[in-house]
């Protein structure tokens, strides 16, 4: 399956900027807050196994400590295991119900199992907290694209691509399956094509190829009575988390 990775910001935490702080966050013991930044500060680093230890540490400190639950779907989901990350996330809800960011992931966790009626439901929520976020658009775009709504799901991608600061090639990449999700091969291949020159390299260029050749062996012949394309094969995108700085 094609992977693709999530862009997650920080977890809210007292004495960082961020847009929303709970109440239960400012009274979280300083251990626990202590302890939490060198878990964020490990997983910036990519040091995940670090990052779990001192997350499982704060919330021994504090067990309803909400950022620190949220940090542990991250990880949850980061590692694959998309029910551990729910269970965390609903409790790190059930605490702090005013983090945009734990629906985000949230929904993403509900995307990667193809539970796509339940992401839309906490990105519906999430979109009481926060507007103009690439990150909404970006998981809605999924969740459409999950339910075959390609359309839809184009439409939240170039919205996610327009409310980004930078070319997103995660973004491109979404609109090329959305795009082949509607049988424009066409526009999907001007997608990838997009992708494979302004980085040849990167994260996403090797799946760009696949799916380019694919089409590009799909417009050489006569198309089938039954559509089979790679949106069809993978209507659900996977996805790993990353940091976003």
């Amino acid at each position: 399956m094609l992977a693709l990775r999530l862009p997650i910001e920080l977890p809210l935490i007292p004495g960082r900027t961020a847009d929303l702080v709970s109440v239960q966050q400012l009274r979280t013991p300083t251990k626990a807050q202590q302890i939490l930044q060198k878990a964020i500060d490990a997983w910036s680093r990519n040091d995940t196994r670090l990052g779990r230890t001192l997350t499982l540490r704060a919330l021994q400190e504090q067990p309803d400590y909400a950022p620190a639950l949220m940090l542990a779907g991250a990880l949850d989901l980061q590692d694959g295991h998309p029910d551990e990350a729910i269970a965390h996330l609903l409790q790190s809800i059930q605490q702090a119900p005013d983090s945009p960011r734990a629906y985000l992931i949230l929904a993403s966790a509900y995307n990667q199992q193809q539970r796509n009626v339940e992401a839309l439901d906490a990105l519906s929520i999430a979109a009481l907290f926060v507007s103009g976020s690439w990150q909404l658009h970006y998981e809605t775009g999924r969740a459409y694209l999950g339910q075959g709504r390609f359309k839809n799901a184009f439409t939240e991608f170039d919205r996610a691509q327009q409310a980004s600061a930078e070319d997103n090639m995660l973004l491109r990449l979404g609109k090329a399956h959305a795009l082949l999700g509607s049988q424009n091969y066409e526009g999907a291949r001007q997608e990838l094509a997009g992708i494979l020159e302004k980085s040849p390299n990167g994260a996403y260029s090797d799946e760009s190829r696949k799916l380019a050749a694919l089409i590009d062996a799909r417009l050489k012949k006569p198309a089938p009575s039954v559509a089979a394309h790679p949106a069809n094969a993978h209507p659900n995108v996977a996805a790993t988390v990353r940091i976003e700085h």
